[in-house]
């Protein structure tokens, strides 16, 4: 009983505060955080945000994977060294996805914007 009286509270309190609450590209009501005030610039951003990370991320995975690689080639460890070959394997194939998505992404803002 008392669940169905917090969700409905909240729903109605949601509903009475949206419409003050309008976020807005060229001012008035709450500054947009994103920056973005149309759906292929919010892809563009998303997408270089994402690259801009994997692109920070992937050298220090494949240190990680490098670490992996020395400390199993001394001891000896064979399922190590095969670990260490996927980790490398999957961090290669990971950024690429994710960079190429970037550069899908452009491709498909740019023609959108031709249409």
């Amino acid at each position: 009983m008392w669940k169905s009286a917090l969700y409905g509270s909240f729903l109605v309190a949601m509903l009475v505060v949206a419409p003050f609450a309008l976020a807005d590209c060229h001012g008035g009501g709450i500054p947009n955080p994103i920056k973005a005030c149309s759906f292929p610039a919010l892809i563009s951003s998303l997408a270089k945000a994402l690259r801009d990370i994997a692109i920070v991320l992937a050298p220090v995975a494949l240190v990680i994977a490098g670490f992996k690689f020395i400390t199993s080639a001394t001891a000896g460890n064979q399922a190590g060294l095969t670990e260490a070959r996927k980790m490398f394997l999957w961090i290669l194939v990971g950024t690429a996805i994710v960079v190429g998505a970037s550069a899908l992404a452009q491709a498909m803002v740019n023609f959108a914007k031709g249409l």
